[in-house]
């Protein structure tokens, strides 16, 4: 009896040593795998929660202009509207300003460019010149003999100052044909024209334009009197009247308005420069009447 006793306590000793071991064998199991599982999430885990930076880089790239596209194209857009009411919008009528503003001047420096560019004129125009007297300076005053000169009137013809001795005239320079002030100017000689006459005394206009231009500023106005065509400038330089002007701020080549009284023996008696038209007429008819020199009579 006391031998089976003590078996039965050696086996249960026994069952009991064999339970604690398998439960300290599945207890390093559990804690190995769940050691194994964190090691594996804290590997796993940076490759999930932290690109790498080129990846970071190209997403950056890629989406960043994605986000701004629309808003450029809405710029565009508006600024292709902008453009399409530009072009549809009517022009402006033409207002009429004086020859004093680059838009009534006829000649301005590109003008004046091409002018000289020209080597020889279209076939059949006059090529004004002076025969002599070119080393005069650019500028006479009283006194002086007026530059020899040949150049068109408003038919074409030409007139040289050689036919003009004899009887004084009133040589006036203007910028342009029918432009305001030009054309008050004009209409101011046409309604003295009789006093002129009566006192003997020539009356011939200068300008830029062609005879064609003339011819109709001419007939437009009821004009009487010779309009010369100085289109190379030729007779307005020799007299100092081809001036550059300044309209605010931009910089041209010009006829300054400007009149000479010459006597019949072709010598200057009086200059006007920078000639204001209102009064300017009646101002010239009064000294014209004394313009008779020795040479007349």
């Amino acid at each position: 009896a006391a031998k089976k006793t003590a078996a039965k306590k050696t086996a249960a000793k026994k069952t009991a040593a064999k339970k604690t071991a398998a439960k300290k064998t599945a207890a390093k199991k559990t804690a190995a795998k769940k050691t194994a599982a964190k090691k594996t999430v804290a590997v796993e885990q940076p490759v999930a929660k932290q690109p790498s930076a080129k990846r970071a880089a190209k997403t950056v790239a890629v989406e960043q202009p994605a986000k701004e596209q629309p808003v450029a194209k809405e710029l565009a857009f508006e600024g292709a509207k902008k453009s399409a009411a530009r072009r549809k919008k009517p022009a402006a009528a033409p207002v009429p300003v004086d020859e004093g503003s680059p838009a009534a001047v006829a000649t301005t420096h590109t003008a004046v460019a091409s002018r000289r560019k020209k080597a020889t004129p279209p076939q059949g125009e006059a090529v004004p010149r002076l025969p002599v007297q070119t080393e005069l300076p650019l500028g006479v005053s009283r006194g002086d003999k007026l530059p020899v000169f040949e150049l068109p009137d408003q038919d074409g013809r030409i007139v040289k100052s050689a036919d003009l001795v004899g009887q004084p005239f009133v040589l006036y320079f203007y910028p342009k044909d029918d432009t305001p002030g030009c054309t008050k100017e004009a209409c101011g000689f046409k309604d003295e024209q009789p006093a002129f006459s009566a006192a003997g005394v020539r009356v011939i206009g200068v300008s830029p334009d062609k005879p064609a231009s003339h011819k109709k500023f001419r007939a437009k106005y009821g004009l009487e009197f010779t309009l010369l065509s100085d289109t190379h400038n030729v007779l307005s330089q020799a007299l100092g009247v081809w001036k550059l002007k300044n309209n605010y701020g931009r910089e041209y080549m010009g006829i300054e308005r400007a009149t000479f009284l010459v006597d019949a023996a072709g010598r200057i008696q009086r200059v006007w420069r920078q000639v204001r038209v209102a009064g300017h007429v009646p101002e010239v008819l009064e000294l014209a009447k004394d313009a008779r020199g020795p040479a007349s009579k």
